[in-house]
Parts: structure tokens; sequence; C-alpha cells
């Protein structure tokens, strides 16, 4: 059990009542029945008996401890390191997914609710109407080999982490993202032997090369501490669940943008255009 599993990342649940003599009402019943089962074949989902735990156990790759007491041996700052998945070590335990899950998930239309008309299958289902929003601040990177999560020694572990420098900006980067980019952002201190770090789980609408990933949580850390030892960087963005696309295709020398649009909302693109020339 780990911190992101436990409290950092986060779940969601819906509760829904269904009238199954309805046809869109059996429709959304049956895509997620069908999903869950999806779910359940694929070959890196695995039933938690006494022998799988203990080669979880006896497994290089895991490490079995106490979150509150890390490693004495392991560096202050480890990137998305948990403390529990050992870095740069490959398992054949659970494997590799069978399907893609993004591509196989379920898009749901739900009905509004003052169209919504017990008996009838014929009521329109309603369409997703995006809303062009202004943007109030608006930053870019050419991402290095190490922020594209291809470090170019292959003795190299993935930082999981995205610096956000000043990049060529009209910005301060030791006060812009943590007071103006995500100023609104619901920060936690934590008190550590080199001084504070603040973090936050920002929610953003991400697009990679034009493809619309939905909403994804992103973590943001703030510590003035690093000013002096990561070249005046004091605010990192870890990559997260998009960690994995970043992995499967190298994006180095692309781009990545991030905006702060006026409805508090966030945005982050990759895109392989200079946005300086789109722009």
């Amino acid at each position: 059990m780990t911190a992101g599993g436990l409290f950092n990342n986060y779940e969601a649940t819906l509760a829904c009542d269904l009238d199954l003599t309805l046809d869109e009402d059996q429709q959304i019943y049956q895509q997620v029945s069908t999903w869950f089962e999806t779910l359940r074949s694929d070959r890196v989902c695995r039933l938690l008996t006494t022998e799988l735990l203990t080669s979880l156990v006896n497994d290089a790759a895991y490490r079995i401890g106490d979150e509150d007491h890390p490693d004495r041996h392991q560096p202050q700052e480890r990137g998305d390191y948990d403390g529990v998945t050992l870095p740069g070590l490959q398992t054949d335990i659970f494997g590799i997914s069978s399907s893609p899950k993004r591509s196989l998930a379920p898009r749901i239309q739900a009905l509004p609710s003052e169209t919504r008309v017990r008996g009838r299958s014929d009521a329109p289902t309603s369409t997703r109407t995006i809303t062009p929003r202004r943007r109030s601040s608006r930053w870019w990177k050419q991402m290095s080999a190490a922020d594209a999560q291809h470090p170019r020694s292959p003795s190299t572990n993935p930082t999981g982490s995205l610096k956000l420098t000043q990049a060529g900006h009209d910005v301060d980067q030791t006060t812009f993202f943590r007071y103006t980019m995500f100023r609104d952002a619901n920060w936690v201190s934590e008190q550590k032997p080199r001084g504070v770090l603040e973090e936050a789980i920002v929610p953003m609408e991400v697009i990679v090369e034009g493809d619309d990933q939905g909403s994804l949580n992103f973590k943001v850390d703030h510590a003035e501490y690093r000013i002096a030892g990561q070249g005046n960087v004091s605010t990192w963005l870890h990559w997260g669940d998009l960690r994995a696309t970043l992995t499967r295709d190298n994006f180095t020398q692309a781009w990545v943008i991030l905006e702060r649009l006026n409805d508090g909302s966030y945005r982050l693109e990759i895109t392989r255009e200079n946005p300086a020339e789109a722009a």
C-alpha cells in the first residue's frame, strides 16, 4: 500500500439509477458491464492469492517496506519513485496489458435531466459542446531528452518529471509557476530537512499531437531550496499517468505547452509544432 494508492491519487465513483426497460439505460448498463469484464479478463489483472503474494514479496522489482521510514540510502529527490517499485528493474509477474485501455473505455452520453421521460426510448441524447475559452497565462518549453523521459545515457533512469524553467519567457521561473500559473491550486506544505516542500494536484485537459486525452491529474511541487542546486528551477511537474505515453513515443525536442484559462481550468499540450511560430 503506497501513499499514491491510498491518498495522493484520485479515484472516481458514480452511482447511477437505471431503468433497464429503457433502451438507453440498457445500453449504458451493457457498456459498463462489458468494460468491467474487459478489465477483469486482461492478463495483468491477477487474483490475489497466497502464491501471488509470495511472488511479489520475493521479486526484486518490488520494495516491501514502511513508507514512513524510507531507505536512508535513497536520495532526497527521487522524482516519481514511490518507495515501492524500484526504478530500472523489470518483472514478469504482471507483464504487459493485452489491450489499450483508453481506446476501449466506453464513451457514454447521458441524457439531460429535462429530456429524460420515463417509458420513452427516443429521447434525444446530449452532445458535448466545446466552448472556446480564453487563456490568462501561457508557457511553453522545448523538451530535452530528460524532460521527455528518454535520457541519453542508458544507465540513467527517467526522472518522471518536467522542470519548469524560464525557457526564454519574460518570467521569473522561481515564482511564476507557484504564484501565477498555479496560484489557485490546493497547495499542501511539508517540512523537509532542506526546507519547505509544497505540493498540489492539478487537473488538466491533455492534448497530445492533436489527440484529446481527456482530463488527467498532475502533481506539481515547489521548493525554494532547489533554486541554488537546480539552476534556479524551483517548481517541477510530475508526468504521472502521461508518463506511459512519453515512454512509448519519444517526444525529445517536441514542445510542451501549459495554459491557465480564464475559467480557472488548465490545459497541457504536447506538439511537434513550434508554438511561437504557430502564434
